[in-house]
């Protein structure tokens, strides 16, 4: 920039939606689609725990939004944790999220089959679940902005 200033201190300002879920291939278009909603530098895609959880404490200042899936591989983070085939894998996740981003809103957005898992943590203002069957595209774009709309500050 011309007045000396850098465009970093401005990307500082901006923020984010952390997005993650071990299954990139299967997401690409919700992640396009956010891109394209919010722009390129306002979502971070990560799709597993370890780097979620440095990301997460990485730009912990910036993020205003995280959607998380519930069944993820454990990662080195939960490997040794009681995790029958990534189910809880989740769970821990947002345990510890919630500690490095206690203000922030987090959207479980999940292949899970269980619906008491969407009622558990479908909890406003801050936790919200959907089952990904659900939430048609379009709906999901909507349903971003919303909830990142709602945590303006």
């Amino acid at each position: 920039k011309r007045d000396g200033s850098s465009s970093r201190s401005h990307e500082q300002d901006v923020p984010m939606i952390l997005f993650i879920d071990d299954d990139a291939e299967f997401m690409i278009d919700y992640v396009l689609a956010l891109k394209q909603a919010f722009g390129e530098d306002e979502v971070c895609f990560v799709s597993d725990v370890d780097a979620a959880l440095a990301k997460a404490d990485e730009l912990k200042g910036r993020i205003r939004l995280v959607i998380w899936d519930m069944m993820m591989s454990p990662g080195e983070r939960y490997a040794l944790e009681r995790n029958v085939a990534g189910t809880e894998t989740g769970r821990f996740l947002h345990r510890d999220l919630r500690r490095l981003l206690p203000e922030v809103v987090m959207l479980l957005f999940t292949n899970h089959r269980d619906h008491a898992i969407i009622d558990d943590f479908d909890s406003p203002p801050l936790d919200y679940a959907r089952a990904k069957r659900d939430v048609p595209l379009d709906d999901f774009v909507t349903l971003v902005r919303t909830l990142h709309g709602a945590t303006e500050r």
